[in-house]
């Protein structure tokens, strides 16, 4: 009974001997599915199923998604999706990869059509869409879309998974908003977090001296954390000596000093 409602749901003028055996597979097998049966669907198609599967499936977000991966997965590389499908699919695709083979195999975006794809860029990992589509680059790194961005990339991991595009767009930010931006990130990022996200910061070439001395004061009562800056390879031995003059713990001695004088 299931089955026959299912092909019933499926829209005149589609071949239902060709859609029939994939919509009436339980989701979860669907993939299997596919990859056992290489079938190659129109764009229309495409969208019949999804409509179909919408109607039908009463599956968690996340399954459905997980199968429309597949589906857009299994198409060739010389496969050319239509705007509507590409549309469609661009926020339900759970793989970075699929989902950049999907931007490379949709027709050229116009000035509109580029907003929905930066939102969906902006929260995931943009290196690896920079790497994937490098067209995207243009629009990282100039207005509108640096600021969205900077302020995406202080929310919890976004930064330490896009280190190349952080350090480029803080580079490009007036000092004040680069300390806001720090303040932002290490403030996202507390708790567990934490250590990876100031050990980040000062990986970052294109961070001054005064941002750091900055970072440096939010901790000043943190010994504990101190003591685990100095640990970072691109911590200067000026920078110890700053926090033993203002503490007095030998703990912050640079080695330099250390080896010449004794406390």
């Amino acid at each position: 009974m299931q089955a026959e409602y299912i092909l019933a749901k499926i829209g005149d003028g589609f071949d239902k001997n060709k859609l029939g055996p994939l919509l009436t597979t339980e989701v979860s097998y669907r993939a299997s599915f596919l990859n056992r049966n290489p079938i190659q669907f129109t764009n229309e198609e495409i969208m019949e199923i999804y409509r179909v599967t919408l109607s039908t499936v009463a599956e968690s977000p996340f399954s459905l998604n997980s199968f429309f991966t597949v589906l857009i997965s299994n198409q060739s590389d010389s496969f050319l999706f239509s705007s509507e499908v590409f549309n469609t699919f661009l926020s339900k695709l759970t793989k970075t990869d699929i989902t950049i083979k999907m931007i490379n195999q949709s027709p050229p975006l116009d000035e509109n059509g580029i907003y929905p794809l930066m939102d969906h860029v902006i929260g995931a990992g943009i290196d690896r869409y920079i790497d994937g589509v490098p067209m995207l680059e243009k629009y990282v790194f100039s207005d509108p879309w640096i600021s969205k961005v900077a302020a995406a990339l202080t929310k919890k991991r976004c930064a330490l998974e896009s280190p190349r595009t952080t350090s480029k767009i803080l580079s490009k930010l007036p000092e004040k908003k680069r300390f806001t931006w720090v303040k932002n990130f290490l403030k996202n990022n507390s708790g567990s977090n934490e250590y990876d996200a100031l050990k980040f910061i000062f990986s970052l070439k294109d961070l001054n001296k005064g941002i750091i001395e900055q970072v440096m004061e939010i901790y000043k009562s943190n010994i504990t954390m101190l003591s685990k800056m100095t640990k970072f390879e691109n911590f200067s031995d000026t920078l110890k000596l700053k926090i033993f003059k203002e503490t007095g713990d030998k703990q912050f001695i640079p080695n330099i000093i250390d080896q010449y004088f004794v406390f």
